[in-house]
């Protein structure tokens, strides 16, 4: 005897006591493929019931009418997300460092980027500041330092820097590097995720520092957005120019680090106005074991922001010990 759609998911649900919901709703879909399309669909009436669709929106088996579409859409609950501000910047030198990947960092390359930026007020630390080797997601060699080591040597930097830096703002801005550090606890420790202590903001002791630390908040130096890189959606492989790739994709004046190479990139709109777009090289080792031919090069940026906006990049690159 076939069980009703009701009865099918009240069984299936006691299954989910102690089977994963994805197994009991794949079940589900296979044997009444009359009440549900797909496996999606059956998970999707199993967690409804469960209460995972909140227990408000449940209907107890009734049909809806809602007497508009703007009535209906009205009564759907809405999570807002919590968006950082943008953090704005004029009338400053800002000193623009990406992709040090400490402890793997080349100590020559960033002496000559801090020196050469020590009248600078503002200071961003744009990305893959740390490493975190031992929580990606690639291969491992056992002699690498652990995630404590690499904490470590990082604070110790950032601590230098203040004390470089006395009176300037500095802001660490999260890359594709620091994220390792959250994608690993979700997935292999979910229940520590939430953690406050564990957030990369209070292990590196930022606010003590007084660092602004940055997930996904803008950064403008005037009117040029600071982008780590990876935020901005470029396809299986990098662009063969990065500025290039980054102006297609921002439409906007912007300069990111991440590909650890050195571009530039410009375009005159119909007015006249121009968009321009820039990708720094980085600081760390050019010749790492996973790849150790590539076309990576040593490089920072200094940003000169006007009162009312305007700004002036200095795309630097690092030749024979030497800033260019």
């Amino acid at each position: 005897m076939r069980l009703s759609k009701k009865e099918a998911i009240a069984q299936a649900l006691i299954q989910c006591e102690v089977l994963p919901i994805k197994t009991v709703a794949r079940n589900l879909a296979d044997d009444y493929p009359e009440y549900f399309k797909d496996t999606e669909a059956a998970r999707s009436s199993l967690r409804f019931q469960r209460g995972a669709a909140g227990e408000e929106s449940r209907t107890d088996g009734k049909d809806v009418v809602h007497s508009s579409i703007g009535e209906g859409i009205a009564k759907l609950k809405r999570h807002d997300f919590k968006r950082e501000d943008i953090l704005r910047f004029k009338g400053c030198k800002a000193l623009v460092l990406s992709d040090i990947h400490i402890p793997y960092h080349d100590s020559d390359a960033l002496a000559l980027a801090v020196e050469h930026g020590k009248d600078c007020d503002v200071i961003v630390l744009n990305g893959d500041i740390l490493d975190f080797y031992q929580i990606s997601r690639f291969g491992k060699e056992l002699d690498r330092m652990g995630v404590q080591q690499e904490i470590d040597v990082c604070r110790e930097f950032l601590e230098d820097l203040r004390d470089w830096f006395p009176e300037a703002k500095i802001v660490f801005k999260q890359g594709n590097h620091e994220v390792r550090l959250g994608r690993y606890l979700t997935s292999q420790a979910r229940e520590l995720a939430d953690v406050r202590a564990l957030g990369l903001e209070n292990l590196l002791g930022l606010e003590d520092l007084d660092i602004a630390f940055v997930k996904a908040a803008k950064i403008m130096l005037g009117k040029l957005a600071v982008l780590h890189g990876h935020e901005l959606p470029m396809g299986i492989l990098g662009p063969v120019n990065p500025a290039r790739g980054v102006f297609l994709k921002a439409k906007a004046s912007a300069i990111v680090g991440h590909w650890h190479f050195t571009s530039e990139h410009g375009e005159p709109d119909l007015h006249r106005e121009e968009t321009a777009c820039w990708s720094t090289g980085c600081l760390c080792d050019l010749q790492p074991d996973y790849m150790p031919h590539n076309r990576w090069n040593h490089g920072f940026a200094v940003v000169e922001v006007d009162e009312d906006g305007g700004f002036t990049v200095h795309n630097h690159r690092i030749i024979g010990g030497k800033v260019r």
